[in-house]
């Protein structure tokens, strides 16, 4: 703020209005009542399906390049966090390949719940 320019200072709202701004909340985004995704995230940006499995349980991403990446790999590696899921999700997992001397992501998970059936 100490380089802010004196000039504009006085362009900016009130303090209390600068305040109501940031406190407002948005509006929740549309829910998509049957958990499918909208076509536009079901591709790459090369024009790849990134959706290899969709139900109501579950979604898992990956492209055929990936799985044939992943195939070559000798050590694979998976992580599941609980703290970074969409909020209709329970958990999200990674699977990671050792590729070419690098640990790469290349299928990703989204868990509806922990139930197993």
């Amino acid at each position: 703020m100490r380089s802010f320019p004196l000039y504009a200072a006085g362009q900016l709202p009130q303090g209390d209005t600068l305040l109501r701004t940031i406190r407002r909340q948005r509006p929740a985004p549309s829910t998509n009542n049957d958990n499918q995704l909208p076509d536009n995230l079901k591709q790459t940006d090369r024009g790849e399906n990134f959706v290899l499995h969709e139900d109501e349980k579950s979604i898992i991403f990956t492209t055929a390049t990936n799985l044939s990446v992943l195939k070559t790999c000798k050590h694979w590696f998976v992580d599941g966090t609980f703290k970074v899921c969409p909020e209709d999700f329970y958990q999200m997992f990674t699977l990671h390949g050792l590729y070419k001397s690098q640990v790469i992501p290349l299928v990703y998970g989204l868990l509806v719940g922990k139930k197993t059936t």
